[in-house]
């Protein structure tokens, strides 16, 4: 379920769109606005009497209103249809990604101070199809192995008696009472350690576990191998981690995994893309042009955020593509892909630069699902090729 602010902006950019006022319509929400049910409405309307979110509202509406006069919008005519799409799920493989829709016809984004352009399996991004495996392993698996290694041998350090046991064969860590610790599947872990986290009680980058911070007795044992980990005794095992640092015992390990996967991932990408053609595709996807035209309504660092984003066959109209230059970021803190798109102006002959990365992370947290490509944008979103401003 949406959150309380993206359930704001969103149906608050919504009512802007209607021409009513916040107060009166969420009191007495209009018949033209669908798919929200009484319980939302009611928890819009506290929300709203509180104060406690008032620019948010005030700046959703008006992005609403905004799109109700534009002449790229509605021209001031009323829509009969408001639908909200945000307690459904998509049912498309690769969904424009439309927040609202008006009269059946004009799709809506909400984005709220977010650079962020699209979230991607790895191998979808990189390679142009999915690809069964953990992307770390298959980018990485050396550094990968040996940081997951490190990582229980420092857990194994809270409780080298009674507390939880390392991996089987890892050096310097035993099983308990020094016997070799058999793999455990499904949630042995995280069963016995939920409550121990996020992080040690006490514990900083700089300061090994203690013992106390575990169950007494414990049985829980890691895999051998990382690709053995459980989705749910990954996550206990990073919720031992402190915070959002690595500790410094660790974090050469985590170093040589971002520059392995950051480099390795430049590597495929750019093997996956053999023509100017194929580059020119990859540049719309990462832009998520559609078939379809659609609006962004929001606000960025800068201000209001309203543009329209046009269609490949628009894009081709107006720009001709020069280059997409892909490379592995050399001092990021995480595994990242740097983006350069390099466009050209029909009409003007101006040549227009774009920049963006791709952050390849973990999806809930150190060792807990699958790595996720967060594709996100440097530039304004007003300057990039193929988003035009609202008027």
């Amino acid at each position: 379920m949406p959150g309380l602010k993206t359930e704001i902006t969103e149906i608050a950019t919504g009512l802007g769109m209607l021409g009513v006022g916040l107060g009166d319509a969420l009191a007495s929400p209009p018949s033209e606005f669908v798919n929200v049910d009484d319980a939302t409405w009611s928890r819009l309307d506290g929300a709203f009497r509180s104060g406690s979110h008032a620019a948010l509202f005030t700046h959703a509406w008006a992005n609403g209103r905004a799109f109700l006069t534009a002449s790229d919008g509605l021209r001031r005519r009323l829509p009969r249809r408001v639908e909200w799409k945000g307690p459904d799920r998509q049912v498309e493989a690769d969904p424009i990604p439309a927040d609202l829709r008006i009269d059946h016809v004009y799709l809506v984004s909400i984005k709220t101070r977010s650079d962020v352009l699209a979230n991607r399996s790895p191998a979808r991004l990189f390679l142009g199809r999915p690809a069964t495996g953990n992307w770390f392993l298959l980018t990485a698996p050396d550094e990968y192995r040996a940081l997951y290694r490190a990582v229980v041998a420092y857990v194994e350090e809270a409780a080298p008696m009674a507390g939880v046991a390392g991996a089987a064969g890892v050096a310097g860590v035993a099983g308990a009472a020094g016997t070799a610790a058999r793999p455990v599947t499904g949630d042995g872990c995280s069963a016995e350690l939920a409550g121990h986290g996020p992080g040690l009680p006490g514990l900083t980058p700089d300061t090994p576990p203690t013992g106390a911070a575990y169950p007494t007795g414990s049985t829980c044992r890691y895999p051998d191998d990382v690709a053995e980990l459980t989705a749910a005794d990954g996550k206990a095992l990073g919720r031992l981690l402190p915070g959002r640092s690595w500790p410094a015992s660790l974090h050469s390990r985590y170093l040589d995994l971002v520059r392995a996967v950051s480099a390795e991932s430049a590597r495929r990408w750019n093997e996956a893309l053999v023509s100017a053609a194929d580059r020119e595709q990859q540049a719309w996807r990462l832009l998520r042009l559609a078939p379809a035209p659609y609006f962004v309504l929001g606000t960025s660092s800068a201000g209001p955020l309203r543009i329209r984003v046009d269609t490949p066959w628009d894009w081709r109209r107006t720009w001709e593509f020069v280059a997409l230059d892909v490379r592995p970021a050399v001092a990021a803190g995480q595994p990242q892909v740097d983006w350069t798109l390099r466009a050209r102006e029909r009409s003007t002959g101006i040549e227009r630069v774009t920049e963006g990365y791709v952050e390849v992370r973990w999806s809930h947290g150190r060792f807990s699902g699958a790595p996720e490509a967060k594709v996100q944008l440097r530039s304004r979103h007003e300057d990039v090729p193929g988003y035009t401003p609202l008027t």
